[in-house]
């Protein structure tokens, strides 16, 4: 059996040599040892461990690896050993990349080596959490990041983690980003609105039933009339209960913002940056509805201009803007209580807005106050689909 090493391997080994006995001479092996908590993570000697690519020797090439095998992560080890120098390979460059080549599926391999092939994700045991008291929980969120990141994909990150943490494991925003428009998604917050959703359902088909037994008719006109709006109101309940709520939180951004506000993460929560949009889009009761490139001077009263402006039987007092983050302007938010209705002709326009104007209708029936719902859909994080159901009634 030959226990020599190959050409190849005795090359890697005088690289890792040199490496470590430029970066990592016993000064810096004695201060590692006097502050652990600081030399165990990410420093120079890591950083250049990844440069040479020692790190990712486990890890396939598909995954941006070497594809290489345990000798040669073992001529690696050894180097480290023989400098004394403390380092978090072992446990990440050999430790977590076989558990993950192991016991994972195509889906974790997918998600979790390309991080451990560049170090960028640092592997660790994790046995119990401090105060857990030796009871199971669970350490670790996993949280999808998508859109205009650099890495997306779903990662697994420690307790406390918050949305700049997921950002950072992404490896940052792209230039192209549009952090207004960030989309935060959380089961926890989907649950809650699914069950707001069906009572808000249940206590306006309630009050339908009781508009349609009070309401008399004197000739047939009149009750053909109250059956094709009855027959109406059915369908749009049975469109709106299609729907389902995403759990998105609105986040209080401004339109310029950079960056997105610290907020600690739960298991399952989904984060997506947008592109930035290029279009405002016009709907509802105007002549020519769609989508408009987005100018930088113009207003929302401009935009309703493009689209010919609101139709004959627009409610122009009703005119409403759910905006990128999915919060609503709307004409009847005053700026008080007794203040009159807020103008929307200065209200300026950003891009990815959504300008809705609604139908002039008499409400005395559950469907003529369908108008009323695009604002609570967009509450609940119902969204587009939400509007399309009302509009399509």
């Amino acid at each position: 059996m030959d226990f020599e090493f190959s050409a190849d391997q005795e090359m890697l080994r005088d690289s890792v040599r040199r490496f470590l006995s430029d970066k990592a001479p016993i000064s810096y092996v004695r201060d590692a040892y006097e502050h652990s908590g600081d030399a165990l993570g990410r420093d120079a000697v890591w950083d250049g461990l990844r440069d040479i690519g020692a790190v990712g020797l486990l890890v396939p090439e598909e995954f941006g690896g070497a594809g290489m095998g345990m000798v040669d992560a073992a001529v690696v080890l050894e180097e480290l050993g023989r400098a004394l120098c403390p380092s978090p390979y072992a446990s990440t460059a050999i430790g977590a990349v076989s558990l993950v080549l192991a016991a994972g599926a195509a889906r974790e391999h997918r998600f979790l080596l390309p991080g451990l092939a560049d170090g960028s994700t640092i592997g660790t045991l994790a046995i119990y959490e401090p105060g857990a008291r030796y009871q199971w929980r669970t350490p670790s969120s996993r949280v999808r990041v998508e859109g205009e990141v650099v890495r997306p994909g779903e990662y697994v990150l420690p307790p406390q983690s918050s949305v700049a943490d997921a950002l950072q494991a992404a490896g940052g925003l792209t230039p192209a980003a549009y952090v207004f428009g960030t989309e935060f998604s959380r089961e926890s917050v989907r649950i809650t609105q699914q069950e707001n959703y069906e009572r808000a359902l249940r206590d306006l088909e309630t009050e339908f039933a009781k508009a349609t037994s009070t309401q008399r008719t004197s000739n047939a006109d009149e009750a053909a009339a109250q059956t094709a709006r009855a027959s109406g109101t059915t369908r749009l309940v049975e469109r709106l209960r299609a729907i389902k709520p995403n759990g998105r939180v609105v986040l209080q951004l401004r339109p310029d913002s950079m960056s997105l506000p610290e907020l600690a993460l739960e298991d399952g929560d989904r984060l997506y940056i947008p592109p930035r949009p290029t279009t405002v889009g016009v709907f509802g009761s105007v002549f020519n509805g769609g989508s408009y490139l987005y100018a930088n001077s113009r207003s929302v009263d401009d935009y309703l201009n493009l689209a010919g402006g609101p139709t004959r039987g627009a409610d122009q007092g009703s005119v409403f803007v759910i905006r990128a983050n999915g919060s609503v302007v709307s004409s009847p938010q005053g700026r008080g209580w007794f203040s009159s209705r807020r103008d929307l002709s200065t209200v300026r326009a950003e891009p990815g807005d959504t300008v809705f104007v609604p139908e002039e209708i008499n409400k005395t029936t559950f469907v003529q106050d369908a108008k009323d719902w695009t604002q609570i859909l967009y509450q609940l994080g119902l969204g587009l689909a939400g509007l399309n159901a009302v509009r399509g009634n």
